[in-house]
């Protein structure tokens, strides 16, 4: 000490010292207050000493960190077992639908046996002719009316092409639905894109497009609205382009539908209401959480009904869904949200 502090006067020296002696106390303290926060045990120094209690509460840490991993891996092995199951119970049903349901169907629309097997899943090469004949076609969809609304939303592009119309303008110009066939472009890359099929270059980019402005001409009530192609891109990925016209025409036609995509929101705070009530019976903690955290029903079912749950949702699980969905109607749509949330 003598020595390095040559350049402190005799007569400063002591009280130098004294503070330089508070500094490192108050330095050892900020240390062992730190360190109380994060559990450890502090010398006299101000040095982490690891004591045998935090020693062994760290071993134990790590090896309930080990169990943690062991049971998600089991967890994982046991769901992979379980999907590959029902892949195996759904390729099992193949002769079935093809020998008795699909032959037999009117005989069969009713029955519990095909209740069953829309439960299990649809086998997914019998897609494409199962679900037409679960939606229906109630509205009397003809190829003929498919093509005279396709040869319309050309005719709407050719007037909007002459008029030398801007498509940045489209948006807020647009007055006639019918005129949202100018929209669609804009959100067919956005669908699925992972998939890759509707993008720029994608093989199904022109027909998802011909479907959307068919449909958007067809109802003119409602026009193209977002989320649509969502549902027009999951028939096309299983049957041709007609079919899923026909289909999506027809799917769009339910109550439900019409409603959300018109905007209806007395309607719509109808179904939302269903919901909450849906969630105070069967999940009340999650609905009690929701409400303290300010979640409201209206910012998540929405998009889930809007797309019948192809864009929130893994394409596999919502086919899945789809399959006991078309069978069952409005009413599966709420026990799959509760099912989702709990």
């Amino acid at each position: 000490k003598e020595s390095k502090l040559r350049f402190v006067c005799k007569d400063c020296r002591d009280g130098f010292l004294l503070k330089v002696d508070r500094m490192k106390e108050e330095l050892r303290q900020m240390k062992r207050e730190l360190s109380q926060s994060k559990g450890e045990t502090i010398d006299g120094e101000g040095f982490s000493v690891e004591n045998e209690g935090n020693f062994f509460s760290r071993l134990l840490r790590k090896d309930n960190r080990a169990k943690e991993i062991q049971l998600m891996e089991k967890e994982r092995e046991r769901l992979q077992k379980l999907k590959q199951k029902r892949e195996d119970r759904m390729r099992e049903a193949v002769p079935t639908w093809k020998e008795d349901i699909l032959p037999n169907w009117e005989a069969r629309s009713g029955s519990k046996k095909l209740k069953q097997l829309c439960w299990w899943g649809i086998p997914p090469v019998l897609r494409g002719k199962v679900w037409p004949l679960l939606i229906g076609n109630k509205l009397g969809i003809t190829r003929e009316l498919f093509s005279v609304h396709c040869e319309r939303a050309s005719e709407i592009k050719r007037e909007f092409k002459e008029k030398n119309k801007k498509e940045a303008q489209v948006s807020a110009n647009l007055v006639d639905k019918e005129s949202t066939v100018l929209l669609i472009p804009v959100d067919i890359g956005r669908t699925f894109p992972l998939l890759g099929f509707f993008k720029e270059e994608g093989p199904q980019r022109q027909e998802l497009r011909i479907v959307l402005e068919a449909f958007a001409c067809l109802r003119p009530d409602i026009g193209y609205v977002q989320g649509m192609s969502f549902i027009a891109a999951v028939m096309l990925l299983n049957m041709d382009p007609y079919t899923a016209f026909q289909c999506f025409a027809n799917l769009l036609n339910m109550k439900i539908f019409v409603e959300f995509y018109k905007m209806n929101l007395i309607n719509i705070k109808k179904y939302v209401l269903i919901l909450e009530e849906l969630m105070m019976k069967n999940i009340p903690k999650v609905a009690e959480n929701f409400a303290d955290l300010g979640l409201k029903t209206d910012m998540y079912i929405v998009d889930w009904f809007l797309t019948l749950y192809s864009r929130p949702l893994p394409l596999d699980i919502a086919l899945r869904i789809w399959d006991y969905c078309l069978h069952e109607k409005t009413c599966f749509m709420f026990r799959v949200a509760v099912g989702i949330l709990k």
